[in-house]
């Protein structure tokens, strides 16, 4: 036999609420742990593909540490690249602090106020000549002259060792 029952029997009872609620919470809860867990097996999965650095390059508010080498003068430097145009330097472009004519060479770099103008330099194991300077707030750094090639300073920019004639 079927029994009608009236709408108040049918309802859920407070306990049968609680009992819903809480499994709702554990179905929840295994979720997140789930999601957890796979964040973490992601990341060992993905982690030979991370790059990590094993050494920061110097910092510019620190002085390069210099080394002596026979004649030379190890030094790290952070390096850049300009292009002989007003827009880089000042007026007149072509003419470096020494009273030079740089217009045509890449062999000229700007060197910071402690390296006297005429010193030669290394770089990469490229010769240059000391003929420049830099604005007073870049005196840390050397930086390449690359007359009118505009993709050169790009390539030259970086930190590299520099050999400084003595």
């Amino acid at each position: 036999m079927i029994y009608d029952l009236p709408d108040y029997l049918r309802r859920p009872t407070p306990y049968a609420l609680e009992r819903r609620r809480k499994q709702f919470a554990q179905k929840v809860r295994a979720v997140v742990v789930f999601a957890i867990a796979l964040t973490g097996v992601l990341a060992l999965l993905l982690q030979p593909y991370t790059i990590t650095y094993k050494a920061e390059p110097p910092s510019e508010e620190k002085a390069p540490h210099i080394e002596i080498r026979s004649a030379y003068a190890a030094a790290t430097y952070h390096v850049t690249g300009y292009n002989t145009v007003p827009e880089q330097t000042d007026s007149t472009p072509c003419i470096a602090a020494s009273g030079d004519d740089i217009c045509g060479r890449t062999d000229v770099v700007a060197c910071p106020r402690a390296i006297e103008l005429g010193t030669e330099i290394v770089i990469d194991g490229k010769s240059y000549v000391c003929l420049d300077r830099l604005a007073e707030k870049y005196d840390h750094r050397i930086d390449i002259s690359c007359d009118k090639d505009r993709s050169c300073p790009t390539r030259v920019t970086g930190y590299k060792e520099v050999l400084i004639k003595q």
